[in-house]
């Protein structure tokens, strides 16, 4: 993160300053915490033409107050079910959701959907139900006072599931419509840059042959930035199902 001089010298208390310490947390939708760590503000050089004084933030600790959320975040998608003829694939694999500090919110280029390649047609698939997960918040705040903020986050899975195929496409649920959705506008201060994307694991089929279930894994990439910072890329996954809707990972 790049600070003005002059914010240096007016040392105001919502400034970081070099010695403090800033958290880099990840909450759930009800508060609990799910990861923390905890970096050091170093004072280095600004790059080559740029006035002011730079901080760097180096990881001093870090710690998974949830073991469920740590195995989580390591653990493989399942294994796809039955090799079915009941073929399933995504409209796209990847797509942007955040550039330069800003949520893309045009749906037709940030979503995604789970269909039988016979009939890519959302609208020809019937009786779908929305749904969305919980929201993930990703923070960084000056570490333990909170006197400043960093950057925030609220990140969940959203979209339609359990559609009923048409007759052109073998039995079973799919999902029409999946999407990532930012409960509050993404925000960050103090020149750094927020960036964003979404990867789509390949889909399956977890049903059988004769019943489809479409199934999908998504990787949501949240990266912060600044020019004198490395760049700290954050993963969220979630899960999308056919038959159930959307989970978080």
């Amino acid at each position: 993160m790049l600070i003005p001089l002059t914010s240096l010298k007016s040392a105001a208390a919502d400034t970081p300053q070099p010695g403090e310490q800033m958290a880099s947390e990840i909450q759930d939708e009800d508060g609990n915490v799910l990861y923390r760590a905890i970096y050091d503000l170093v004072e280095t050089a600004p790059p080559k033409g740029v006035s002011g004084i730079g901080l760097t933030a180096k990881l001093a600790s870090e710690e998974f107050p949830s073991p469920e959320f740590k195995a989580a975040q390591a653990a493989p998608a399942p294994a796809p079910g039955v090799d079915a003829k009941t073929a399933m694939e995504a409209v796209r694999l990847a797509w942007d959701i955040i550039k330069d500090n800003r949520a893309i919110t045009d749906l037709k280029g940030a979503s995604t959907a789970i269909l039988n390649p016979r009939n890519m047609n959302p609208f020809d698939y019937v009786g779908a139900k929305t749904g969305q997960t919980k929201a993930r918040y990703w923070s960084g705040y000056n570490w333990p006072f909170k006197k400043w903020k960093a950057f925030e986050v609220w990140v969940r899975l959203c979209g339609t599931y359990g559609a009923i195929a048409p007759k052109d496409v073998p039995n079973g649920k799919y999902l029409p419509s999946v999407y990532v959705d930012f409960p509050k506008a993404p925000w960050a201060e103090w020149g750094l840059r927020m960036n964003g994307n979404v990867m789509v694991t390949p889909p399956s089929n977890i049903g059988t042959q004769d019943n489809g279930i479409a199934f999908c894994e998504l990787i949501t990439t949240v990266t912060v930035s600044s020019p004198v910072d490395p760049s700290r890329p954050q993963p969220f996954k979630f899960r999308a199902y056919g038959d159930r809707g959307f989970v978080p990972v």
